[in-house]
């Protein structure tokens, strides 16, 4: 049990910092000349 719910607060963990840097990278894309390309990116 032990094992299974480290993996689980792990997943989450990743699962936070990749949704942390999408947001990032949309915030900054969204800031700079070409946003239009890279947001459109991460929309799909």
């Amino acid at each position: 049990w032990n094992s299974k719910a480290a993996l689980l607060i792990e997943h989450r963990k990743l699962q936070y910092s990749q949704e942390c840097v999408a947001c990032c990278n949309r915030v900054k894309s969204s800031t700079s000349a070409d946003s239009p390309k890279k947001s459109d990116m991460f929309e799909r």
